[in-house]
């Protein structure tokens, strides 16, 4: 469900370089404009194919003109595959388009068609009585839910950042207020959408979107909104087995993460839906990000299992599986400054100081930095853990100074998306010393070789952190 469809940019440059390497010196004379190719006189049914299966919903794009490759664009994405199989779950019409190439370049003009899917062939009934109730449903992000908001990799949209319960309650987002009416007509994968700005008037938007003049491109900020009308789309992804909830260009939602949402309109990932909460996914370029949303009253929270009603292992114990990390000697850093540049690949000098002695890391600050994921500090040692089980985490941190934001997280030695801890930002220390301390947190996937990490991206030159006393432990409750 969770992969990526991107075959633009890329699978051209590779079609190009196997269609270029397949010409010796002799018979390829460079991309003169003589041999470019032409689209001219190409017609469909002979020297290209649009067809559609209306029993399955399947439509085939196939080029059958020898010398050339296909440069198919669809539904936004662009192929290079001679034979692309797409599944439509609308009934609608779409289109396409058709670039070739050869050796000597690609095309100048292009092909453009389009097609009739007769029937839709999924049933998105359960999916928008969830949504609507049947008839209006309003929704709101879930401000007392740990990650209501997060960003990350496609994969695992809450990595990089995961907001705490009522994270962003001086900004305008938690009384900002959406609905969602049933369709009229299912088939015309469209139904009514309102968005409110609430009491205060304002929406809440990620920095560095430009749709707002007079803004600080380095902060996130609130702007002024009026309340509006418009519609919402739906579509299955057969590919991802996936339901895509979509909202037209300049269509406001509480939260505006990029100027495409004003531009081109909101895609979102339906990553769960029940009759009380929601979580979607924006997936932009390069980063996605989660919203869970919620109506009506908040759910009855589940408490996270209390650290002090677990039995701890000694730090020496045979019950500690985390005694390999005690006893490594040396961290592996990775560390950048303010702005990403430099980072310590390109300046060593910017690493920190660092010692072991007695099972105590130091490690001096020489840098600063301003965000996440510019001080990592990570070890990866051998260690069992067991798909479904649940760990406790203990580590003592002495700390020179009051920290807010810094990151603590334990994932799988070469797979930083399987995670079991992933406190991104959200370890609170002060200065002396703490026990950072996580229980019964399950592991999703075993594996036998993990990386524990801290992450010191909040930083002023001259901080001192001591890492000592790392227990890692299968859940023991008193």
């Amino acid at each position: 469900m969770n992969k990526i469809f991107k075959t633009i940019g890329l699978s051209l440059m590779s079609v190009l370089a196997m269609t270029f390497a397949a010409c010796s010196p002799e018979d390829f004379d460079g991309a003169n404009q003589g041999g470019q190719p032409s689209v001219a006189g190409l017609t469909e049914g002979v020297d290209y194919l649009v067809s559609v299966d209306q029993s399955t919903n399947f439509v085939t794009f196939k080029l059958l003109t020898p010398g050339l490759y296909p440069i198919w664009g669809i539904d936004g994405k662009t192929t290079t595959d001679p034979g692309y199989r797409k599944f439509y779950a609308m009934e609608g019409d779409y289109s396409y388009s058709l670039k070739v190439g050869n050796a000597n370049g690609v095309s100048d003009g292009e092909i453009t068609g389009s097609f009739h899917i007769d029937e839709t062939r999924y049933d998105f009934t359960p999916f928008l009585q969830k949504l609507t109730n049947g008839e209006t449903k309003e929704w709101r992000i879930y401000a007392s839910k740990k990650a209501h908001m997060g960003c990350g990799p496609y994969a695992n949209p809450t990595e990089w950042w995961a907001a705490n319960a009522n994270d962003k309650a001086n900004n305008g987002i938690y009384d900002d207020r959406i609905t969602f009416t049933m369709p009229t007509d299912i088939k015309s994968a469209k139904g009514e959408y309102t968005y409110s700005p609430g009491d205060d008037g304002l929406i809440f938007v990620n920095k560095g979107v430009s749709h707002y003049p007079n803004q600080d491109p380095n902060n996130d900020y609130d702007a002024v909104e009026n309340p509006m009308t418009s519609t919402y789309g739906f579509d299955y992804n057969v590919d991802e087995d996936v339901i895509m909830l979509t909202l037209p260009a300049g269509t406001l939602f509480p939260y505006m993460a990029d100027d495409s949402q004003f531009d081109k309109g909101s895609t979102f990932r339906v990553i769960d839906i029940t009759n009380k909460t929601m979580t979607l996914a924006l997936d932009l370029d390069g980063i996605s990000w989660q919203l869970i949303l919620i109506n009506g009253a908040d759910e009855a929270s589940a408490k996270e299992f209390d650290p002090d009603m677990v039995n701890w292992a000694d730090v020496n114990s045979p019950l500690n599986l985390g005694a390999p990390y005690n006893t490594k000697g040396e961290l592996t850093l990775w560390w950048a400054t303010y702005g990403w540049n430099p980072t310590s690949d390109d300046n060593p000098s910017i690493l920190p100081v660092t010692s072991y002695k007695d099972g105590v890391y130091t490690i001096t600050t020489t840098s600063g930095g301003n965000e996440a994921w510019q001080g990592q500090c990570s070890m990866i040692c051998p260690i069992t853990i067991e798909a479904g089980a649940y760990y406790d985490f203990s580590i003592d941190l002495n700390s020179s100074v009051d920290k807010e934001n810094v990151t603590f997280k334990f994932c799988q030695g070469n797979n930083d998306d399987n995670a079991i801890v992933a406190e991104v930002g959200n370890v609170r220390v002060k200065a002396g010393d703490n026990k950072i301390r996580y229980a019964k947190r399950v592991a999703a996937s075993g594996f036998t070789e993990g990386k524990l990490m801290f992450d010191f991206g909040f930083r002023e030159p001259g901080e001192t952190y001591k890492i000592s006393n790392i227990i890692i432990q299968k859940h023991n409750p008193k």
